[in-house]
């Protein structure tokens, strides 16, 4: 994509646009949008640059989740685009997922970017990839046959080698690495907290033969422990990557390593004291016009030295009480559990940290609820809290909401 080199005026201008574009879409068809401008008093013509866009009210998870599908999405663009629409949601506090419609044309600009962003680590098209991944990827084991046949297929066509992040035991683990022996991986793309893990283990093994030509870590906070056992391992460079759930920007670490770059083309992204704030020039399906991602950075205020022009922001961080703390300050993120959780098909849960070494899984059984989910919770835990930290599993009959009526995923209690 030639976009990354443009001159920063001409990325403006493809921003700018795409802003006008998307507003006047959404005052027009999404019925939330045009009753908040007529609040604020607010036409689209008002919207004709990027400073403009602080006219503009905060999105948050909680009108999203609010609003729809009735109030937030564009009905009458969904009903001339049902083919090209994929259903998508996101993890959260309450632990119920967000939902929200994504549009062809953002899933296919997203993807360019994520093959970009790869590419920073030499990743061509047509390269083979070993994905060490979630649920994403990788179906629960109770999955049906028919679900696994599909994904056996699609990674044979995708030439993506499938292995699950999940309960990463030694019997696994060591399968694994006979299986990245065989395929030899042009890139391997993961989690940073089973990248790691699995380094660790080859390194105990003095396993040193399977050498891509980068990592890539996704989907968690990354930090300097991992990227160094990780790279001494793989004995490569390990590049850190951004995405939001809700499929609006990314963002990619380059070869100089000097931050991760925005993917300018797909939407905007400001901080507003330190907290990441993106809008989609894309989606038209369901706009995220201002939204509060919940996670948190800073922009680097000068251009990369390796000569491109997308804007660079610093590794993210997310906010500390949307966490469980574990070894050595190793943080997981709700929208992590939520999705475990989800993997799991355990309906009714909650987690309360009444120390750094302690935790209490809360969970309320159904008629599906076998030993094997709570080894898989416990394994998962285990995996990405450290050694040490107690887990205690409760059986309830009854979660207790807040004051406010709210069930939390997380409770701390430090």
């Amino acid at each position: 994509m030639k976009s990354q080199y443009f001159k920063e005026e001409d990325l403006l201008r493809i921003q700018e646009n795409g802003l006008r574009k998307i507003i006047k879409h959404a005052y027009e068809t999404v019925p939330y949008y045009h009753k908040k401008f007529k609040e604020f008093n607010i036409k689209p013509s008002d919207i004709k640059t990027l400073k403009d866009i602080k006219k503009l009210p905060v999105l948050t998870r909680g009108d999203v989740f609010d609003n729809f599908p009735r109030d937030i999405v564009s009905h009458s663009y969904v009903k001339t685009h049902k083919r090209g629409l994929t259903l998508g949601f996101t993890g959260g506090s309450s632990g119920d997922p967000l939902k929200f419609y994504k549009d062809s044309l953002t899933m296919s600009m997203l993807l360019a970017c994520q093959w970009r962003g790869w590419g920073y680590g030499g990743y061509e098209l047509g390269d083979k990839i070993a994905y060490l991944g979630g649920h994403s990827l990788i179906p629960f084991q109770e999955s049906s046959l028919k679900s696994r046949s599909k994904l056996k297929f699609a990674s044979l066509i995708k030439r993506v080698l499938p292995l699950s992040s999940y309960e990463l035991d030694k019997e696994r683990m060591d399968n694994y690495i006979n299986k990245l022996r065989k395929y030899k991986p042009d890139i391997i793309v993961g989690y940073s907290s089973a990248l790691k893990l699995l380094a660790e283990y080859m390194e105990s093994k003095d396993i040193n033969d399977i050498n891509p030509r980068s990592v890539h870590a996704t989907s968690e906070m990354l930090f300097p422990d991992q990227r160094k056992v990780i790279e001494k391992t793989f004995n490569c460079e390990l590049f850190d990557g951004y995405g939001t759930g809700e499929a609006v920007v990314s963002a990619f670490e380059c070869e100089k390593h000097n931050g991760l770059h925005l993917t300018a083309e797909t939407g905007i992204t400001e901080t507003v004291d330190g907290e990441v704030i993106v809008t989609s020039i894309l989606n038209r399906a369901t706009p995220f016009i201002r939204y509060k991602v919940g996670d948190r950075s800073k922009f680097i205020d000068k251009k990369c030295s390796c000569g491109r022009s997308l804007p660079l922001i610093n590794h993210i961080k997310g906010r500390a009480g949307d966490f469980l703390v574990g070894r050595n300050n190793r943080m997981v993120a709700t929208t992590a559990l939520t999705l475990m959780f989800g993997q799991a098909k355990v309906r009714e849960y909650q987690l309360v940290q009444e120390s750094k070494n302690r935790v209490i899984i809360r969970i309320i059984k159904d008629g599906d609820y076998s030993d094997k989910k709570t080894d898989y919770i416990l394994n998962s835990l285990r995996r990405w809290l450290g050694k040490g930290i107690k887990l205690e599993i409760q059986f309830t009959d009854k979660i207790p909401l807040t004051k406010a009526g709210k069930k939390l995923v997380l409770i701390k209690n430090i």
